[in-house]
């Protein structure tokens, strides 16, 4: 099987006025959308992937924090 490996940097400056680690910002998803559209749809990859983000959303923590998680 064949994954395709994304990268977004979430950055370490306040986001939409909230001070702290920052967010991906609508730029980023409109770049991440446009890539994606120009695989072709014989690409082994298509829809099939992972996204990784600098600074891990706070929700990540709260996964840890709340659930049983293995991996």
């Amino acid at each position: 099987m064949v994954f395709r490996n994304w990268y977004l940097d979430s950055g370490d400056h306040e986001c939409l006025g909230v001070n702290g680690y920052s967010c991906v910002f609508p730029d980023q998803i409109k770049w991440f959308r446009d890539a994606n559209s120009e695989i072709p749809m014989d690409d082994p990859s298509k829809g099939k992937g992972f996204l990784w983000v600098h600074i891990p959303f706070n929700e990540f923590l709260n996964v840890v924090n709340d659930y049983d998680y293995y991996g």
